[in-house]
């Protein structure tokens, strides 16, 4: 029985290279961990000469981000079109003017140069506490 489990082990855990990358992302998205518990598994599981799956890890959650945040982008878009043609009508509400050019502001693509995936991957790790609890 233990030869059997140590098969499947190394079937879908022995290899870093072959292991899912979605096992990851949940640790990633931890603002207390992110990539720092990546390079720690992998050297406490496979030894200082594992291959490194940080760089594997990081692309394919980017492809993921990308994939579930083009239909929203398709969505401002369409919103920018609106605000043309409105704003060319000759008789628009202060507060309507600045409605729109606060809409036209939030969906331009200038001002946001990263994603919101970067940003929070460059923010700092938060520290943790030993009596940390989710409960509370």
């Amino acid at each position: 029985m233990a030869t059997n489990m140590k098969k499947k082990f190394e079937k879908y855990w022995g290899d870093p290279t072959k292991m899912n990358k979605i096992v990851f992302i949940p640790c990633v998205l931890d603002p207390g961990h992110k990539f720092t518990i990546l390079s720690f598994a992998r050297k406490k599981m496979f030894g200082d000469n594992a291959p490194t799956i940080e760089k594997d890890v990081q692309e394919y959650m980017k492809s993921l981000f990308n994939e579930y945040s083009s239909p929203a982008s398709k969505e401002k878009g369409g919103s920018s079109s609106e605000v043309q043609a409105s704003s060319s009508s000759s008789m628009i509400d202060i507060g309507d003017f600045y409605e729109e050019l606060s809409r036209h502001t939030s969906g331009s693509v200038a001002g946001n140069s990263k994603s919101e995936l970067d940003k929070y991957l460059a923010e700092d790790i938060e520290a943790g506490t030993s009596d940390f609890s989710v409960l509370l």
